[in-house]
C-alpha cells in the first residue's frame, strides 16, 4: 500500500490578492525522511526536506494549480502518489471610481453633498477621504446632508478589506468648494 501525500493550504481566501502570503503544507501518512517535491501548473518548482512551500508575496504569476509528492532514497528512488491539486486564484484589487451625485462642485452651506464609489466588488468596504484624511463614514453612497465650510476640499474613495490589510488604489478625486452665502438673484 503506497504512502499518500496530502496537500493543505494555510489560507482559504478565494481569491487572494497581490502582496498577500500563503503557505502550502505537504504531509505523508507513513514513516519519515521524505524530500518534498512541489509543482505549479504541472512543472516542478522546488524540492526540499521542508514540507511547506511559502509564497511570501503573491503575484498574478502565482495563480494556478499546486500539488506535491514526496520522494525517498532507499535501495532505489521511491515516490509517493501525487497529492490532490489545490487551485490558487489571484485577482487584482478593485479600481474604485468616484462619481459626484450632487450636480455641482460649488455648493452653498446647508446644501446636501453626495458621492458614490463604483467598481467596488463584494467583500470590500468603501472608505472616504477628504484632503487625504480618512473620514469616519463608510459605504456608498456617501452624503453630507448639510454642508459647512469644514466640508470643503478634495474628496476620494478607496476600497479595503481591513481584516486582511488590503487597500485598493485611490479613486479619481473631486474638489468641492463651499460658499457661505447663497447668491442673490437680481
Amino acid at each position: 500500500n503506497k504512502p499518500k501525500s496530502k496537500l493543505t493550504r494555510g489560507s482559504n481566501f478565494d481569491p487572494m490578492y497581490p502582496g498577500e502570503n500563503i503557505t502550502f503544507t505537504c504531509s505523508v501518512d507513513k514513516s519519515s525522511g521524505w524530500e518534498y517535491v512541489w509543482y505549479h501548473d504541472g512543472e516542478e518548482i522546488q524540492s526540499s526536506s521542508r514540507n511547506t512551500y511559502i509564497i511570501s508575496a503573491i503575484a498574478q504569476s502565482s495563480k494556478g494549480d499546486y500539488h506535491c509528492k514526496a520522494k525517498r532514497m532507499g535501495k532505489e528512488l521511491f515516490y509517493t502518489d501525487a497529492s490532490k491539486t489545490i487551485s490558487l486564484q489571484v485577482s487584482d484589487p478593485p479600481t474604485p471610481e468616484m462619481i459626484r451625485l450632487t450636480p455641482w462642485s460649488d455648493v452653498f452651506e446647508s446644501e446636501t453633498l453626495e458621492f458614490s464609489c463604483d467598481g467596488v466588488i463584494s467583500g470590500w468596504t468603501v472608505t472616504w477621504f477628504r484632503n487625504q484624511k480618512q473620514l469616519t463614514k463608510e459605504g456608498s453612497p456617501f452624503s453630507i446632508p448639510s454642508v459647512t465650510g469644514a466640508d470643503e476640499g478634495m474628496y476620494a474613495c478607496k476600497a479595503q478589506i481591513k481584516s486582511r490589510g488590503l487597500v485598493s488604489a485611490e479613486s479619481n478625486t473631486n474638489h468641492i468648494q463651499v460658499y457661505a452665502n447663497k447668491p442673490k438673484s437680481k
